[in-house]
């Protein structure tokens, strides 16, 4: 009896004690360890043995942080996980008493594309045919999306497409073409830099450089010239009809000699200039061989101008002519005052102030005459006191002269004037003269020190022994060149005179309009 006691009393510790013994295991299944190329929304999965409740740790530190504590589920979905980024993570079994903590796992995530390197067209390349193909390469890319047109932020044209490549197809001449690629996979996108080439142009700036448009007395060889940017080919039209006639087609060369040519007679020419891209049709031209002069132009002074210098000269130009016949005179209807002069200037000498004078030139040669119109000008009015820029007419691209005048300035020590104008017209020829000025008249006794470093401003101080009385006089000549553009432009003057005291004068300063022509 005390045996069957004991054996009851035995039973349940034993199975009290096997239920401490049991082990505690946890198995991981995926990712694997050392896994590369998993996806970003990857789960984390293991099994266990004897274990209700989990600790998952997970973090791209080598010791990662616990993230999820007592959790019942043997999986662990963490947030979207970043391309290309290596994480570690580890599991804790735990029955309520007991733990079991498994080992230190890692897995990687699959990498965005990576190098996407555009292979042609190279970035600003000009002269691109009209076929061009854009080409680029990329590690790990699945698909691209291509964009591409004339815009600076060219549109989307190519969706998910698996090529490296794309054809845009036939391109328009001389026109600029941006393009970008996006190159994309299951981990993510990486976008190019936008591109630009320009496709090739068609011939451009074709200009005939002789006979000139509407020149006459040409010669009987006359012969065609012209220049074209991009051409290699031209077909050339020459004929008496205003829509000449084809007469030369696809000559490489750009003259064309059209043979011995008939006297007084025009003829009518054109070019057209042709290369792979396309063809510029220049404009129809037309000269007159052995004719009377032509194209007879007044240069100057200007028709019903104004103000003009005492000293103005009379310049013009003509086509064909061989001498001139020139009236000039304070009558509407000038009379005769040169006969047959060879060139196309004419200087009256000094002219009466405030005084309108009437001009014409009839241009001659051995093939008859042709008269110009008749032009006015009036001279200038009395100059104002004080100190002032005399008004001139300056003939562009050459070298000139500007006077500064003084008038009713008495007890003069000294002045310091300050001259402006405007570079583009005019510059101070510092070659000449001291830094470009002259002392004239009451004024070259003084000493004078001149400022021309800086463009647009001219700086002229003179200083005297004795006392400068003044009643009408140029005291200052200044050398200038004028540049290659013509119009009105005015030159202004400040300053201050002085007395030998060093007292400041009363002084008025008057600028001008200058006239280039």
């Amino acid at each position: 009896m005390k045996k069957l006691v004991a054996l009851v009393v035995l039973i349940p510790i034993v199975f009290l004690l096997s239920g401490c013994f049991k082990t505690i295991s946890v198995t991981y299944t995926s990712p694997v360890n050392g896994a590369t190329e998993v996806q970003i929304n990857a789960t984390i999965i293991w099994t266990a043995k004897n274990a209700t409740l989990f600790d998952v740790y997970f973090g791209t530190d080598a010791n990662p942080p616990l993230l999820s504590p007592n959790q019942t589920a043997m999986t662990y979905s963490p947030a979207m996980l970043n391309p290309g980024t290596t994480y570690c993570w580890k599991v804790v079994a735990k029955d309520g008493e007991r733990q079991k903590e498994g080992p230190l796992w890692s897995f990687t995530t699959g990498s965005a594309p990576s190098d996407l390197n555009y292979t042609g067209p190279a970035n600003n390349s000009t002269d691109r045919p009209l076929d061009t193909t854009l080409n680029w390469t990329c590690v790990g890319a699945t698909s691209y999306d291509v964009y591409f047109g004339t815009d600076a932020n060219p549109p989307l044209v190519s969706i998910g497409q698996a090529g490296s490549s794309y054809s845009p197809g036939p391109l328009a001449p001389g026109t600029t073409y941006h393009w970008k690629v996006i190159a994309k996979n299951a981990f993510g996108e990486l976008a190019g830099a936008t591109w630009k080439f320009t496709t090739g142009s068609a011939p451009s700036d074709l200009n005939y450089t002789g006979p000139a448009n509407n020149s006459t007395d040409r010669p009987l060889d006359t012969t065609l010239n012209w220049t074209c940017v991009g051409a290699t080919s031209y077909d050339v039209y020459f004929g008496t009809n205003a829509t000449p006639p084809l007469v030369s087609i696809g000559q490489a060369g750009s003259s064309y000699s059209p043979g011995p040519l008939a006297p007084g007679t025009t003829y009518h020419w054109k070019v057209i200039a042709k290369n792979a891209f396309g063809e510029l049709a220049g404009a129809t031209w037309k000269f007159t061989t052995g004719s009377a002069p032509s194209d007879l132009n007044y240069t100057g002074p200007a028709n019903n101008s104004t103000d003009r210098p005492l000293d103005t000269t009379l310049n013009w130009t003509c086509v064909g002519a061989t001498s001139y016949d020139v009236y000039f005179g304070t009558d509407a209807n000038p009379p005769l005052v040169s006969i047959g002069q060879a060139g196309s200037s004419y200087s009256p000498g000094p002219l009466a102030p405030g005084t309108t004078y009437h001009w014409k030139v009839i241009a001659k040669n051995a093939f008859g005459e042709l008269a110009g119109a008749t032009w006015k000008f009036t001279t200038m009015l009395v100059i104002p006191d004080g100190i002032s820029i005399s008004r001139v007419v300056l003939q562009k691209n050459s070298d000139e002269e500007i006077f500064v005048h003084g008038k009713n300035i008495d007890n003069i020590g000294g002045c310091s004037l300050i001259l402006t104008y405007d570079s583009t017209y005019l510059e101070i020829d510092t070659n000449k003269g001291n830094n470009g000025v002259v002392a004239l008249n009451s004024f070259n006794e003084g000493l004078i020190i001149v400022d021309a470093t800086t463009a647009g401003t001219l700086r002229i101080d003179i200083a005297f022994m004795s006392a400068k009385n003044i009643s009408d006089e140029d005291i200052f000549k200044i050398y200038v060149k004028t540049m290659n553009k013509t119009g009105d432009t005015q030159i202004n003057i400040t300053g201050q005179v002085l007395d030998p005291s060093t007292n400041p004068i009363a002084v008025d300063f008057t600028g001008n309009t200058i006239t280039v022509e």
